[in-house]
């Protein structure tokens, strides 16, 4: 498969990989804001699935959010060039008709009533969660919701809240961020980040690079900000052929905290992977999969997962 969307690349954003919780946003061309990937179609029908079978797990709205849905719906829907009609089943909120045009999920932050109240989650269509549920998070406010990154609130909170509030219409901001997870599934809820969950082979064959292209853009009309999640899944061995990207990978573990941060849902595979991705970068090509020992227990086993 094609590693579509690589935020781990050094050359991808400003600067080195990132190497914990950051903005890490750059400002991109309106034609750019949503994804439209070369399996767009497929990709977009796989989510519809998903979606329909969810219900109301895939979809929450707070009472007070239509103006923005319907507001989200229209500009996404003109964004597209797609037909209004091409939507779900009735009935169905303006949101989850938008979300059924796009590969992204779709997340709407509002001010719940003054002009310096905290942005809030007031509706999302969620396809494909990363270890959170969307019933959880929904009223919650931005900070609120990041809770689970470490040291989220500290490094980068207040900046988070200044962006939302001077983000300006007709811009848009993308950002990308990366984990390694132990599967290919899209949908993950709090249960599959548990102890026992679910049984990753040894070595690196179960690893997967789960990326996450985001945008950030106001809404002109009620100042809501709609905020669009496309997710792309490789297995961790497809870097066997990119030793330049493993590389980088390689180099964005060298911190500490950033290893912890990026490979929390596999505390126990951390040293595996960091050994067949120095062999990947050093041979300059395929590395055979690494055995997993012992649990990395300098790192300890968090599981406390975003």
């Amino acid at each position: 498969m094609t590693l579509e969307f690589t935020p781990y690349a050094k050359g991808f954003g400003r600067g080195p990989p990132s190497t914990g919780p950051s903005m890490g946003l750059r400002p991109v061309p309106v034609a750019e804001w949503l994804a439209r990937s070369p399996g767009h179609a497929a990709y977009k029908s796989a989510k519809r699935q998903r979606l329909a079978a969810l219900g109301s797990v895939g979809f929450q709205a707070l009472p007070g959010s239509e103006a923005a849905q319907a507001e989200a719906l229209r500009m996404v829907g003109a964004h597209c060039g797609s037909p209004l009609d091409d939507r779900p089943p009735e009935p169905a909120a303006p949101l989850a008709r938008a979300a059924f045009l796009v590969e992204e999920d779709l997340c709407l932050m509002s001010q719940c009533g003054a002009a310096e109240a905290e942005y809030r989650l007031v509706a999302g269509s969620v396809a494909s969660p990363s270890y959170w549920r969307l019933a959880d998070k929904l009223g919650q406010e931005l900070l609120d919701i990041h809770d689970p990154v470490p040291a989220l609130r500290s490094r980068i909170g207040q900046a988070m809240r200044r962006f939302f509030r001077q983000l300006p219409p007709g811009r848009v901001y993308l950002r990308g961020n990366w984990f390694i997870h132990a599967s290919g599934e899209p949908f993950r809820t709090p249960e599959d980040a548990s102890p026992g969950a679910a049984t990753v082979p040894a070595g690196v064959d179960g690893l997967y690079l789960r990326c996450e292209r985001q945008t950030l853009r106001r809404l002109p009309e009620t100042g809501t900000i709609l905020f669009a999640i496309r997710v792309y899944l490789n297995k961790v061995t497809e870097l066997a052929s990119q030793p330049a990207l493993a590389a980088d990978v390689l180099d964005a573990f060298a911190d500490r905290d950033a290893l912890i941060y990026r490979t929390r849902a596999v505390p126990d595979h951390r040293a595996a992977l960091v050994e067949w991705l120095r062999g990947v970068a050093t041979n300059g090509g395929a590395s055979r999969p690494v055995a997993c020992g012992e649990p990395d227990r300098q790192a300890g086993g968090e599981r406390q997962l975003r």
